[in-house]
């Protein structure tokens, strides 16, 4: 992303499992898949394993992890963050922000989601939507995202 353009990894002719990769056996309490392609990992386990390897690739970057909560204390609440906020944040040496939405292969983009994109798009803050690929291991999506954040990260500031 420069200058307010979202890239968005999205290949929507990629699916992680076919009818030929997947097997379906019946039996009288449940159907049960099986499949040579291992199980997609958890967004939560991609955000982990991309928080852990991004200072090794990426000295230069800090990425933050976001909690949008509210919270009730008696009859007050409590909010931190907004809606919609990206997943990750991190600050480049020199100052730049860069906003991180991580998603499943399967995952939607909320319209609060979709609307903080725009707001980063408007204020020219770099927005990465980056999304796992069917069949893709952790450690290919987390380096696919690496090599996303990279090109921006280490692209000429205007």
């Amino acid at each position: 992303m420069t200058n307010g353009h979202i890239l968005d990894d999205t290949h929507s002719s990629e699916r992680a499992h076919t009818d030929s990769a997947a097997q379906m056996r019946r039996s009288s309490c449940c159907i049960t898949f099986y499949s040579n392609i291992d199980p997609m990992p958890t967004e939560s386990s991609l955000q982990t394993s991309l928080l852990l390897a991004a200072p090794q690739r990426l000295p230069e970057l800090r990425l933050f992890r976001r909690n949008v909560v509210v919270a009730q204390h008696g009859d007050r609440q409590t909010r931190a963050g907004l809606k919609g906020q990206a997943d990750l944040y991190g600050y480049v040496r020199g100052g730049t922000v860069i906003e991180l939405e991580l998603k499943g292969h399967r995952t939607a983009v909320s319209p609060e989601q979709k609307a903080w994109a725009a707001w980063c798009a408007e204020w020219g803050v770099p927005f990465l939507l980056l999304r796992a690929r069917g069949g893709e291991s952790a450690e290919e999506t987390v380096e696919r995202w690496l090599g996303e954040i990279e090109a921006v990260v280490r692209a000429p500031r205007s």
